[in-house]
């Protein structure tokens, strides 16, 4: 009995566990590797074990199905480590208040990733990583010898899951998190996704309160969020496509093109604190740039202003600010009744903007004419831009409702189809989805992008054959990321704002 006391390890007690059992967090230590280093006996390590349901809760965050957790425990070994700390320290230990302490590599060397330990008020235990919070649901398990082994309800995360958790974890970020919870479905549907690649300039709450003041937007948050289209328009100013981490930033300008298809030109300047230097249409200053924040495939720099979108006064401005929607622009020129109205600061309404691969498709879907043709018939032409244009109501893709009848300048009737974050327009026998959200121009009209065009009934002279719809473009799905890329943004420094 003496030898098997002598034998006892983290590794032990979690194998032996019980009420609740630790069968895949055992099994994910055999086939990572780990267990090796936490079987050895000796070790002054404290060692938190996630439950069986909070491994299989974290599936998601982790872009994992219960199989693919166990073909990937390999590439699991960094978050798995980051679960040990060194000393050992039981319940009894832990003072009130909170602790932190360095997690260890997977070498066993402690890392620059801290965990934060919480004493409650009702004398429970709360930690809370980078990219979790867990609570212990059972302390001290027996068997594990010099080693301390905590049960947590749920996997310490050391990366953010998404750009969203990392702006609502980071607490220099909380205005920006409010009003982000403002935002439209679809803007926060982008940002919780798990697997959007994206690069976000994020104010810092002093920003936010410098740009809201007299001197600038002269609003209040609650004002603001009460302005959707604005609100959006904002903070999608601040979103980029694709990863830019600090290393894609050199003294040579970059163009990158945000959410709103506005344009900004990013550079390092020449100093000694790293600043990445924003300038577009009305914008032109420096910003400082915080440590990153980075998800595995997403990042969020903290900088020191808000980036406050260029004002547009008309809806020609608005389509400007795109590069695909030539076609809506060609057709408008040609057919001529409209001009006046894109190019006027007074116009009140809103503009629905197929963009050019939806007049592809349509041209596609009605015996292949050419784009000459459909713009050679302006009769045709002008009862489908007709049914692109809403007189007289300044629509935006949040307050569009399921089943809602929309009129349009021609007198036809557009029905609203909502269905989760997914909004489509349907007339006729054209079904197209919202590409984003609406662009705010001024405070008396909007552009709302679409991914079809919408033809009313009775329009057969655009066609050499039957048929009166568009097909609804295809929109790009966001790149998947492999799982091994997880490993890499381990190597990411998780420094809290000072």
């Amino acid at each position: 009995m003496a030898s098997h006391a002598a034998a006892q390890s983290a590794f032990t007690a979690v194998a032996t566990a019980a009420d609740p059992g630790l069968f895949l967090f055992t099994s994910a230590l055999q086939l990572s590797g780990l267990v090796t280093f936490f079987n050895a006996t000796g070790r002054n390590i404290t060692l938190f074990a996630p439950s069986d349901q909070a491994l299989l809760a974290a599936l998601p965050a982790l872009n994992l199905n219960q199989s693919q957790l166990v073909t990937n425990a390999v590439l699991m070994a960094p978050v798995l480590m980051y679960h040990a700390f060194v000393p050992a320290t039981n319940n009894a230990s832990v003072p009130p208040g909170i602790s932190y302490y360095n997690a260890l590599n997977t070498d066993g060397s402690v890392s620059g990733n801290q965990l934060a330990i919480t004493r409650t008020v009702s004398g429970g235990l709360r930690v809370t990583s980078i990219g979790s919070d867990a609570n212990v649901i059972k302390v001290d398990l027996p068997n594990s010898g010099s080693t301390v082994v905590h049960v947590v309800d749920a996997v310490l995360l050391p990366f953010y899951p998404s750009v969203y958790s990392a702006v609502a974890r980071t607490s220099a970020l909380s205005t920006l998190a409010a009003l982000v919870g403002s935002a439209s479905a679809s803007l926060v549907s982008k940002l919780q996704d798990t697997t959007g690649v994206y690069t976000v300039f994020a104010p810092y709450n002093a920003a936010f309160t410098a740009a809201l003041a007299p001197s600038g937007l002269n609003t209040t948050i609650a004002q603001l969020a009460a302005q959707p289209a604005l609100l959006q328009s904002i903070l999608s100013y601040h979103v980029v496509p694709g990863l830019y981490n600090a290393s894609s930033f050199s003294t040579t300008p970059i163009t990158v093109t945000t959410l709103t298809y506005g344009f900004a030109a990013c550079m390092r300047t020449q100093r000694a604190r790293p600043a990445v230097r924003l300038h577009g249409p009305l914008t032109h200053f420096t910003l400082h740039v915080q440590p990153v924040r980075g998800t595995f495939r997403a990042t969020v720099h903290v900088i020191d202003k808000v980036l406050v979108p260029p004002p547009v006064t008309s809806v020609a401005a608005a389509l400007a600010l795109r590069t695909d929607v030539n076609t809506l622009l060609a057709a408008v020129k040609a057919e001529g009744s409209y001009s006046a109205a894109i190019n006027s600061t007074t116009f009140t309404g809103t503009l629905l903007a197929p963009i050019d691969s939806a007049f592809t498709a349509l041209l596609a879907a009605n015996g292949s004419i050419s784009a000459a043709q459909l713009l050679g018939n302006t009769t045709a032409l002008k009862k489908i831009l007709d049914a692109h244009v809403v007189t007289g109501s300044v629509l935006t893709v949040a307050g569009l409702t399921n089943g809602q009848n929309i009129t349009t300048s021609g007198g036809a009737t557009i029905t609203v189809v909502k269905t989760g974050t997914t909004t489509q327009l349907k007339l006729g026998n054209s079904v197209v989805s919202v590409v984003g959200a609406e662009v705010a121009i001024g405070s008396s009209a909007t552009l709302i992008v679409i991914d079809g065009v919408l033809v009313p009934s009775g329009v057969s002279t655009v066609t050499s054959g039957g048929g009166g719809g568009a097909a609804a473009a295809t929109t790009p799905s966001f790149v998947l990321m492999l799982w091994s890329v997880v490993a890499a943004a381990l190597l990411l420094a998780f420094q809290r704002l000072q």
